[in-house]
């Protein structure tokens, strides 16, 4: 009786023994993700506020430029190229430098487990409607560059209709970018 009283006694030593260890090893890979977490949040938002700074400061430019143009496209004196110079206030068409989701990417990548599928959606969506964006650009400049000289006011109709799809997903754009930092875990970091 002895021998069995000391084996049961030494079961339930080793046993609370490993129960501990567990909890204490689950509790510690709760901070890690937690900490994780934390760090993820804060280079998407960091990455998030920076991209809308720069879209919304591009919005304003190419709304203030459809604006001054969009009553001048039957001018047959000027080429596509003094067109546009007459809207800019400067010499350059302001395009958004956006940067293309490598914080998003790593976060969804490494532990989207973790993380609530309503903000993978949000940033899935902001990633496709950047890629959109990106698509819209180029046709825009393909076309400034593919009738630079050009006097026909059909490529000038066409350059604000493409500045317009621009404008639309720059808006689109910052609603999802507002909608994302409007979460409430992001409000803390």
């Amino acid at each position: 009786m002895g021998f069995m009283n000391s084996f049961v006694l030494n079961l339930i030593v080793v046993t609370l023994g490993v129960l501990i260890a567990l909890i204490i090893d689950n509790w510690k890979e709760k901070r890690r993700n937690k900490s994780f977490l934390r760090k993820a949040f804060k280079v998407v938002k960091e990455e998030i506020e920076g991209n809308r700074k720069q879209v919304k400061d591009a919005l304003d430019f190419h709304k203030k430029l459809f604006e001054n143009l969009k009553d001048k496209v039957k001018d047959k004196d000027k080429v596509l190229e003094d067109f546009i110079h007459e809207g800019l206030e400067s010499d350059e068409l302001n395009i958004p430098g956006i940067k293309k989701g490598v914080g998003i990417r790593y976060f969804i990548g490494n532990h989207a487990d973790l993380v609530d599928q309503k903000l993978i959606f949000q940033l899935s969506d902001i990633e496709v409607v950047t890629e959109y964006f990106d698509k819209k650009v180029e046709l825009l400049m393909n076309h400034i560059f593919d009738r630079f000289h050009s006097r026909v006011s059909s490529d000038k109709k066409k350059f604000l209709a493409l500045l317009g799809n621009v404008i639309s997903s720059e808006n689109q754009l910052l609603l999802l970018y507002n909608r994302f930092l409007e979460q409430e875990y992001l409000k803390n970091i």
